[in-house]
């Protein structure tokens, strides 16, 4: 059982790790997913990465005065998650653990924009005086709620793919790997 346990702090640790380099990475990862994503945006409308947040300027678009803030760390616990998963696999190789940690953080930065540009376009959508289907208030609920359920589903089907046969090979607790 102590196995277990270090198998769970040692993935812990990682998400730690990877969350303590964010303030230092946050901000060059927020800006490479806006330039890709601000191509999906509506016309006129514009994102910016600033200390840890991501603005979103509709005023050109929309009639109202200013934008609105959505931090940058939302993005970052699944990012974190993910990575540490994968890090931590039990019985996987360095090269392997290193291809599939690539893999992973490109499926994420491709899910990343496909988030941030549906969630521009929501708030675009929201943001017109004529919409009574989207409201500002509305997107960001399916925003969040889709953001709490991506990294769960993902780290869950990460485990259920290579954590578990090794657990169940090992018929005990896993070896330190």
């Amino acid at each position: 059982m102590s196995s277990y346990v270090y198998l769970g702090v040692r993935t812990l640790a990682v998400i730690v790790l990877v969350a303590a380099f964010w303030p230092v990475l946050g901000d060059v990862y927020d800006g490479m997913l806006l330039g890709v994503a601000s191509v999906f945006f509506p016309v006129g409308m514009a994102a910016n990465a600033v200390s840890g947040q991501i603005y979103f300027d509709f005023s050109a678009v929309a009639r109202q005065e200013e934008g609105m803030y959505v931090q940058g760390l939302l993005l970052a616990l699944g990012l974190a998650l993910s990575v540490a998963l994968v890090i931590c696999t039990p019985a996987m190789s360095i090269l392997r653990r290193a291809v599939s940690l690539a893999a992973v953080l490109l499926l994420l930065f491709v899910l990343h924009v496909a988030g941030i540009s549906l969630l521009a376009r929501g708030l675009w959508l929201a943001t017109q005086e004529n919409s009574q289907t989207f409201t500002v208030g509305g997107v960001m609920t399916g925003f969040a709620i889709f953001w709490a359920l991506l990294p769960a589903v993902l780290g869950g089907v990460w485990c259920y793919l290579y954590w578990l046969p090794h657990l169940k090979a090992v018929g005990k607790s896993p070896q330190r790997s």
